[in-house]
């Protein structure tokens, strides 16, 4: 009995091992979105989009104000047509991923308080609580195909027959705006507390611990960002105003000292002004009693020099007049000699009587005209006869 038992285990062993093997499939990506514009096939922002964080999927795409929403991200997951069918079935797994999103927020805030009949009968009520939904936006999407190899069955003779697949997921991305997703949060609460089956103090700790979910949601919200945004501009309008004053009272520092500075610029250049005008006086006067002096000192050359050429004008006149003067005495004294030589002659003459031979000068005698005979033996003669 023992070794049927053992050979039955060794079996059902093998048979497990077997299936597996036989089922196990191969994949690969052959398509996606994007492909032919350079885009992964699985985007950084999409691994980051799946945990949880939507920071790098609103970089991407432009969606920053709408980061501190809460985002959806619901599968489709089709093997028929094409991955259109795959985002149809994503779109139709938004209201149980918003379920589930809420369940999450509930059981977090809950903690381990309460057992895992309990977490799962609060996540059946929170789904049931979705009747009505608003606030939930498609945002866009992404997919990739895959080519899978699946085992189908055997042969005759026992080899595993393979057959390809194509499989299409599709990621679905959904927002909602914390004051939408915090009204949906509030009605499931209120559902689980009155249908849940919770003693009162379980009821009052979740409660309790659901509005602290509340408000922790609250405050990634819009409005509370909107409020925080106010404050903080009120706080930067404060600071910037008190900087203002201080920038200001700097300012009329800088404008006293700057008026200061021009002011003692202008005495300065009020004083260089009037010390060029009394240096441009003293060098006019300068100048003019300069030009006076030597105007004066040029009078004087000129009156020294009209004394000297007067001077010397009355010098050549008394030169001229004693020249004219000895001239006249000379030609007196000459005029004298002359008469009286005249009258020698005279005297001679009528001493030694008229002499034909001495006649003057006639050119046309036919005497010699110096004394000839005994007279050339007399000096005195010979004298006046010249």
């Amino acid at each position: 009995m023992k070794k049927r038992n053992f050979v039955i285990s060794i079996w059902v062993l093998l048979s497990v091992l077997f299936s597996a093997n036989v089922f196990a499939t191969s994949e690969k990506r052959v398509d996606w979105n994007g492909r032919f514009e350079g885009e992964e096939e699985v985007p950084g922002w999409l691994r980051t989009m799946k945990a949880g964080n939507a920071l790098a999927y609103c970089q991407e795409f432009g969606l920053n104000s709408k980061i501190n929403r809460q985002w959806l991200v619901p599968v489709g997951v089709t093997s028929y047509v094409g991955w259109e069918d795959g985002l149809v079935e994503a779109r139709a797994q938004a209201f149980m991923a918003l379920g589930q999103t809420i369940c999450t927020t509930i059981n977090s805030a809950i903690g381990s308080s309460l057992n895992n009949g309990a977490k799962n009968n609060i996540q059946n009520i929170a789904i049931s609580s979705l009747t009505t939904v608003t606030g939930l936006e498609f945002e866009g999407y992404h997919w990739y195909e895959v080519e899978k190899e699946v085992v189908t069955g055997r042969n005759k003779k026992g080899k595993p027959v393979t057959s390809k697949q194509h499989v299409w997921y599709v990621y679905a991305f959904y927002s909602m705006d914390m004051t939408s997703f915090n009204t949906q949060l509030k009605l499931a609460l209120q559902k689980i507390v009155r249908e849940g089956g919770f003693t009162k103090e379980e009821a009052t700790m979740i409660a309790q611990r659901g509005l602290q979910a509340m408000d922790e949601q609250y405050r990634r919200s819009a409005e509370f960002q909107q409020q925080m945004n106010e404050e903080q501009q009120k706080q930067r309008l404060a600071w910037e105003a008190q900087q203002m004053g201080i920038q200001q009272s700097f300012v009329d520092q800088q404008l006293d000292s700057l008026n200061r500075t021009q002011q003692m610029a202008e005495t300065n250049q009020r004083n260089q002004n009037d010390l060029a005008n009394r240096n441009a006086t003293n060098l006019y006067n300068q100048q003019t009693l300069q030009q006076s002096y030597q105007n004066q000192l040029d009078n004087r050359n000129i009156d020294t020099n009209q004394q000297q050429i007067q001077g010397n004008t009355q010098q050549l006149e008394s030169r001229d007049r004693a020249n004219v003067s000895m001239a006249q005495a000379n030609a007196q004294s000459n005029a004298n000699q002359a008469v009286a030589q005249s009258g020698v002659a005279s005297g001679v003459a009528g001493q030694f009587g008229s002499n034909p031979n001495i006649s003057g000068n006639n050119a046309d005698s036919d005497q010699a005209p110096y004394p000839t005979g005994p007279a050339m033996n007399d000096p005195l003669a010979m004298l006046m006869g010249m």
